[in-house]
C-alpha cells in the first residue's frame, strides 16, 4: 500500500507573482513529490501550495519552501487582510493514505526540529502536534501576529517555541508547524462593502464563540474594500456540512440587511463534501453515491463487469472473447442490429462526441485523476488557507491591470491551476 502525505503551506505573500512562482519551483524541483495545487490573493496577501507524496520527500519540500521563503519575503514590509506571523506561516501535514494522523505529528516535529536548528527560526506546534493544550488552536498560537510575538518571545514563558532560538528571526517570523486532516477552506462573500456585517456573521457562526461545531470563522474586507467576506474552515465537513453552514451563514446576513452574493472553495475539496451539498440543494430522494457515473466506473456493480479503463484496452485490442464464446464486440454488434435504425438515429444525431467510452471521454479522465480528495488548504486565526482541497481555468487576479478579482486566492501557471483568488 503507498504510503501518502499531503503538506499545504501557507506563504505570506500573495502579490508578487514571481515570489510565489519560485516558491513552487522549488516544491516541484524534489523527486517524488507531485504538486497538486497553487494559489494566490491579493487581498489576503497569503498564497497556498499543496502537495503530496512519500512522506519523506514531502518532509524535504516543505522544509526547502520555508528555506525559500525566508530568503525571499521580509514581513516588516508585508501588508494583508490575513492574520500572518512568519514568512512561512503555516506547515500542516495531512494524511491521506497508508499513513496516519499520529505519523504525520512525528513528520511536523521532525521538520519543526529541523527549521528551528538549521534556519534559525522559531517553531510553534499546534493541532495534533501541539505539544501543550494552549497551542492546539492556530488562533492561539499566532495571536499578535508578527508584530506582538517580536515583542514577546523571549520575554513572555508561554510565548517559547518548540523548537529554535527564543528570539523572532527579524524578516521572516515564525512558523507553525503542525498536523490535522483534511478541512475544506470554504468563504461567502456580501453584497455589502461593510465588513462590520461579515465580522458579525462570522462571531456568530464560529464553533469559538459558541456557534456551528467544526467550524472557524472570520470577517474581511476584500476587493479594495468594494466588499465584505465571511472567511472559513470546515475542518471536519462530515459532521457539519458545507451547505448546513452556509444555510446559516444566508440567515445571518439577512438579519442585517445583505445577502451572499457568491462562494468560494479556496484549493481542494474531498468529493463526498460537494456529493452532500448537491444532495441537499437538489432535494434528492433514495439517491445512491454510486449513481454518479465517474463513481460507478471506478467500481463496476458486479463482478463479471469491467472497469473503464479495461473496457478501453479490449477495443484497442480489437475485441476480446466474451460470455458465450466469440469476441466481446460480438455481442455489441448483436445488440445494434436488433435495435436497428433507433440506435443508428440517436448515433447519428449526437455525433462521435456522444460515446461515453470513446478516448477522452470525461469519465475517463476522471477515472485517471481519482485521488482521496483534499485538503484543503487553509487555518486563520485560526485558519490556514487551504488549498486542502478544485481545477479550472481563471484569469489572473491580484496583478497589477489585472481584473479584480472575487476575494480568494489566485493559482499560479507553474501549478497548471486556475489563476484567482480565503487560505
Amino acid at each position: 500500500m503507498p504510503r501518502l502525505v499531503e503538506c499545504v503551506p501557507n506563504f505570506s505573500e500573495g502579490r508578487r507573482r514571481e515570489v510565489v512562482e519560485e516558491l513552487v519551483r522549488t516544491v516541484a524541483a524534489v523527486p517524488g513529490v507531485t504538486l497538486l495545487d497553487s494559489e494566490m490573493d491579493a487581498d489576503h496577501n497569503r498564497s497556498v501550495l499543496t502537495f503530496a507524496g512519500e512522506p519523506e520527500p514531502v518532509v524535504e519540500a516543505a522544509f526547502a519552501a520555508v528555506k525559500r521563503a525566508a530568503e525571499l519575503i521580509d514581513l516588516t514590509r508585508h501588508h494583508g487582510e490575513h492574520p500572518r506571523m512568519g514568512a512561512a506561516d503555516v506547515v500542516p501535514f495531512v494524511p491521506v493514505e497508508g499513513v496516519s494522523l499520529d505519523d504525520c505529528v512525528r513528520l511536523a516535529r521532525l521538520t519543526g526540529r529541523r527549521i528551528g536548528e538549521e534556519l534559525g527560526i522559531p517553531v510553534f506546534l499546534y493541532e495534533a502536534a501541539a505539544t501543550r493544550p494552549e497551542r492546539v488552536s492556530l488562533a492561539d498560537v499566532r495571536r499578535g501576529e508578527f508584530e506582538g510575538l517580536r515583542e514577546l518571545i523571549g520575554r513572555d514563558p508561554a510565548r517559547r517555541p518548540d523548537f529554535g532560538p527564543e528570539l523572532i528571526h527579524p524578516t521572516a517570523g515564525a512558523v507553525a508547524v503542525g498536523a490535522r486532516r483534511f478541512l475544506v477552506a470554504f468563504n461567502a462573500n456580501l453584497n455589502t462593502p461593510d465588513v462590520r456585517v461579515a465580522k458579525a456573521i462570522a462571531a456568530t457562526i464560529r464553533e469559538q464563540s459558541g456557534g456551528l461545531k467544526h467550524v472557524r470563522a472570520l470577517g474581511f474586507s476584500i476587493e479594495g474594500g468594494r466588499r465584505a467576506q465571511v472567511s472559513m474552515n470546515l475542518v471536519h465537513t462530515e459532521a457539519t456540512p458545507i451547505h448546513r453552514v452556509l444555510a446559516l451563514v444566508r440567515a445571518e446576513a439577512a438579519r442585517w440587511g445583505a445577502a451572499v452574493q457568491g462562494c468560494e472553495v479556496v484549493g481542494l475539496v474531498p468529493e463526498f463534501a460537494l456529493l452532500d451539498a448537491a444532495e441537499h440543494a437538489l432535494q434528492l430522494e433514495n439517491f445512491r453515491r454510486d449513481q454518479v457515473l465517474e463513481l460507478r466506473l471506478r467500481q463496476p456493480p458486479t463482478s463479471e463487469a469491467v472497469t473503464l479503463g479495461g473496457l478501453l484496452d479490449q477495443r484497442g485490442a480489437g475485441g476480446q472473447p466474451g460470455r458465450h464464446g466469440g469476441r466481446a464486440d460480438g455481442g455489441q454488434e448483436e445488440v445494434r442490429r436488433q435495435r436497428g435504425g433507433d440506435e443508428r438515429g440517436v448515433a447519428q444525431g449526437r455525433g462521435r462526441a456522444s460515446r461515453p467510452d470513446g478516448p477522452g471521454a470525461p469519465g475517463q479522465r476522471r477515472l485517471r485523476r481519482g485521488g482521496a480528495g483534499a485538503p484543503h488548504a487553509a487555518d486563520h486565526p485560526g485558519r490556514e488557507r487551504g488549498p486542502g482541497a478544485g481545477a479550472g481555468a481563471r484569469r489572473p487576479r491580484g496583478q497589477p491591470g489585472a481584473p479584480a478579482h472575487r476575494g480568494g486566492l489566485s493559482r499560479g501557471p507553474v501549478a497548471g491551476r486556475r489563476d484567482r483568488p480565503a487560505r
